[in-house]
């Protein structure tokens, strides 16, 4: 008898069968599902493997950015240079999401000092005494009445 081969419609997203077999395999091994201590260690190792990936060569719509924490309208407003076009789709080259993403802060960075706040409204007229007001005595004004 010949085996069944499983055709898949769909590409199965981050080598997620490598994953399935990984913990199949560590249960056979004889891992225990009791043994918390373990699974940790194991989650620890596969966490990696199940965040999603931004791939440099693709070209990502505006609305798929949403699963990498891109708002639509922030993503507008703030990020407007990354935008492509291309005839009438608007797309955004995953390499421009992944300098984004590795320029970001992070909770480790200390905060940047807090600069002196800008001044609201109209700009106050400086007072000037009677003496910066007069001409200077040489400003080449020759008075001949």
């Amino acid at each position: 008898m010949s085996k069944m081969q499983i055709a898949t419609k769909t590409v199965v997203p981050y080598d997620l069968i490598d994953i399935i077999s990984r913990i199949g395999r560590e249960f056979a091994a004889g891992l225990s599902g009791n043994d918390n201590e373990a699974i940790a260690k194991l989650a620890q190792q596969i966490e990696p493997a199940l965040a999603l990936r931004i791939i440099p060569e693709r070209r990502y719509r505006i609305a798929e950015l949403e699963v990498y924490g891109f708002k639509r309208g922030h993503f507008y407003k703030v990020h407007r240079h990354l935008i492509r076009k291309d005839g009438r789709i608007s797309y955004v080259v995953g390499r421009d999401l992944l300098t984004l993403i590795e320029a970001a802060p992070t909770f480790a960075d200390p905060p940047l000092p807090a600069g002196r706040p800008c001044p609201r409204g109209r700009p106050g007229k400086a007072a000037a005494s009677e003496a910066d007001r007069a001409l200077p005595l040489n400003a080449g004004v020759v008075n001949t009445c």
